[in-house]
């Protein structure tokens, strides 16, 4: 058994998976324990230890660590149902495995899995945010989403091979990651405006940060063309109408 166990920890990918059913083992034990400071804090000591075995060779993702960690607790704390919770626990496992896999060159489109994952920690934010019923504290909600999206994005521009192009300009870097952090955060206070179900609009705000990063990085890489626009704004009216018709449409 011993021996088994060596054997899988000596494979990086199954090293990796390991570690993230460990996470959300975390995310499960912080629930157990009725999300008490104590048991935070233990669950947060033990994800920063699962992330730092993983070496130090690749790049940093302390923040999207930090902002995944901090999402993932609160969006277990608002589902009530098990099936939801569990569900959600395989999705944030899922994340934090391709967090470490990217951090670790384990995976050959390096980049393209980076920027993936950073959507995908925005859809929990936005998930997170839309379940929230703090309504009279919704300014200040958009601000620290704004600086959770601006964080999550610069971190991406620092890593990945789009930010290394730019590497030397750095107020372009950083003006990228402000324009997709107010586009993010903006949708967010837009389709919490509308009257769409919850799921409707984390899509539609997960839609228009999808379609401006990929601008953002067309135009950072110098590949923006009039084709690669019109073929996003075509993807995104279509998108944005089944979005709408299958919405439960409420006032």
């Amino acid at each position: 058994m011993e021996q088994r166990l060596k054997l899988v920890f000596q494979d990086p990918h199954l090293a990796s998976a390991c570690k993230a059913i460990l996470f959300a083992g975390a995310l499960a034990f912080v629930a157990r324990a009725h999300f008490g400071v104590f048991p935070i804090a233990l669950a947060a000591l033990f994800v920063l230890y699962l992330y730092r075995r993983s070496g130090e060779r690749g790049a940093h993702m302390r923040g999207a660590l930090t902002i995944l960690f901090i999402v993932s607790i609160v969006v277990t704390y608002m589902l009530s149902e098990l099936g939801s919770r569990f569900l959600f626990y395989l999705s944030a496992a899922g994340v934090f495995y391709a967090m470490l896999c990217v951090r670790e060159f384990l995976f050959t489109r390096r980049s393209e899995w980076n920027y993936a994952l950073r959507l995908a920690i925005s859809y929990f934010i936005f998930l997170m945010l839309l379940l929230s019923e703090a309504s009279a504290h919704f300014p200040l909600i958009m601000l620290l989403a704004f600086f959770a999206f601006y964080i999550l994005w610069k971190e991406f521009f620092k890593n990945s091979e789009a930010g290394e192009q730019v590497s030397p300009y750095h107020v372009y870097n950083t003006s990228a990651s402000v324009l997709i952090a107010l586009c993010a955060a903006e949708s967010l206070w837009f389709g919490k405006l509308l009257p769409l179900g919850i799921m409707s609009a984390a899509n539609l705000s997960f839609l228009v940060t999808f379609a401006v990063s990929g601008l953002v990085m067309r135009h950072i890489e110098s590949r923006l063309t009039v084709r690669y626009m019109l073929s996003i704004i075509t993807f995104f009216i279509f998108a944005v109408i089944v979005i709408f018709i299958f919405s439960r449409w409420s006032v």
